[in-house]
């Protein structure tokens, strides 16, 4: 007869990772803020923060990512989680963004921590016009975290060619959370 320890070590062979993780985590949050208590005396002596909206006659629906293409044209890019990414020149009183990307309906938001999560450009962006983005999809039967590439649409650096995807991973994901999505070169 199997233990419920066991049924519960064969189900969740990553609980003692975690576990392992995220001691190692609280340790160097300890460690960090030690460093930071030892260096600050006074909170007078730190100087006082505001927000800023930095683009206010922008809206974003659920942005989770903002760069840039480093490419000499002063363009932000945000992603939005839903499966578009917006382009716009870096001027606070700008008025007009452009949908740079839409592959809304290849991915899958469902969760709260699914959809299109990461974007990043190609060293070489400015030559070969590549970026890679990183999302979650579904293929009728299981959830998948995908890194594709793109290319912009030749004569108008504000718009991708969506038809231009080429898939560089695919991994099976069994739960719709802790998906990542960081992408970065």
């Amino acid at each position: 007869m199997t233990s419920m320890m066991s049924l519960f070590a064969k189900r969740h062979r990553w609980v003692p990772i975690a576990l392992v993780g995220a001691a190692i985590g609280l340790l160097v949050f300890t460690l960090i803020n030690r460093q930071v208590d030892a260096s600050v005396t006074n909170l007078g002596d730190l100087a006082p923060m505001e927000i800023e909206v930095a683009f206010p006659n922008l809206t974003f629906s659920q942005p989770v990512h903002l760069t840039h293409a480093d490419d000499g044209t002063d363009r932000i890019f945000v992603v939005e989680q839903a499966g578009r990414i917006i382009v716009f020149e870096n001027e606070p009183e700008t008025t007009v963004n452009n949908v740079f990307l839409d592959i809304r309906d290849g991915v899958n938001s469902a969760g709260f921590e699914e959809g299109l999560l990461g974007l990043a450009f190609d060293p070489d962006f400015t030559n070969n016009k590549y970026f890679y983005v990183y999302y979650t999809a579904f293929d009728g039967s299981q959830r998948i975290s995908r890194v594709s590439r793109f290319t912009v649409t030749p004569g108008n650096p504000n718009f991708a060619n969506a038809n231009s995807e080429l898939v560089i991973l695919e991994v099976d994901q069994p739960f719709g959370n802790h998906n990542g999505g960081t992408t970065a070169f």
